[in-house]
């Protein structure tokens, strides 16, 4: 009984130094606390960071913009009219030469178009695009003629045609599109060509004013206007090349023809397309 007793009273001696050695400790510095808590927030802050704001990779440059021009081959088939003008004007002055017309501008090759857009590639092989572009020109011919009567004849002769216009289509890449990354050469940016066959809907706004004028010195001139316009759609279908030249940029060249659902005697035939397409870095978004 009396060795139970000494033991419970050890005991309890013991119990109280350990009180008094926790009591006595000196308590953590308050510099020491903010330090470690400002580290943890700056371990978390910046954890956050870089989840939300994921750094961009190469399979991500997906946006591009596109610009070029089109040199197209429309039928123009209601300026066939223009031969009987050049008929008459010749029966009554000899010398007279025919009219310049936009159709001869576009057998020479010489009707390009601008336009600029925006596309974005949906995966390897897809890719969407919509463009926008407006063109007009006027092909004047002003001569003065000797008529059988020995009297001059004056002709002023106008033809101003234009069109604005804005579509979106598709194209589709069977052996996928050309890669970004940096190509080393001629033979390295033609092995890193890839075709394209693709299809868009245009909406067209298409306007035509003709004037003629004749006249001798001692009649007053003839003076004839005509004048219409037209709202009309089309669709286009197109073979094309994907021809890398930076790591980023290329050139889209692409033969096809435009199908009109009216005024195709006028504005149907094929065009080519010739456009630079650039793609470019989407800004840091969050997750």
């Amino acid at each position: 009984m009396f060795r139970i007793l000494i033991i419970a009273v050890i005991g309890l001696g013991l119990s109280a130094a350990a009180d008094d050695s926790a009591a006595t400790a000196p308590p953590a510095s308050e510099p020491t606390i903010q330090a470690h808590a400002a580290a943890a927030l700056s371990d978390e802050t910046d954890g956050q960071l870089a989840l939300r704001y994921a750094p961009e990779s190469p399979a991500e440059r997906r946006w591009f913009i596109h610009a070029g021009l089109i040199n197209a081959y429309p039928k123009l088939e209601s300026e066939e009219l223009i031969d009987i003008f050049n008929v008459v004007v010749r029966a009554l002055a000899p010398g007279f030469d025919d009219v310049t017309t936009v159709s001869d501008y576009r057998d020479a090759h010489l009707l390009w178009q601008p336009q600029i857009g925006f596309g974005y590639k949906i995966n390897d092989r897809w890719s969407f695009a919509a463009q926008a572009g407006v063109a007009w020109g006027t092909v004047r011919t002003e001569a003065e003629d000797m008529t059988w009567l020995l009297v001059p004849l004056h002709t002023d002769f106008s033809i101003t045609r234009g069109a604005w216009f804005f579509g979106a289509g598709f194209d589709y890449f069977p052996f996928k599109m050309a890669e970004q990354r940096p190509y080393d050469g001629f033979w390295d940016r033609v092995k890193g060509t890839r075709p394209y066959i693709g299809g868009s809907m245009t909406v067209t706004k298409a306007w035509f004013e003709a004037k003629v004028k004749l006249g001798v010195p001692v009649l007053p001139n003839l003076a004839v206007t005509l004048e219409d316009d037209w709202f009309i759609t089309s669709f286009n279908l197109h073979l094309g090349l994907d021809v890398p030249i930076t790591k980023d940029g290329g050139l889209a060249i692409n033969y096809g023809r435009n199908f009109f659902l009216e005024q195709e005697f006028d504005f149907e035939g094929t065009a080519l397309s010739v456009e630079w397409k650039q793609f470019f870095t989407a800004p840091r978004r969050a997750l």
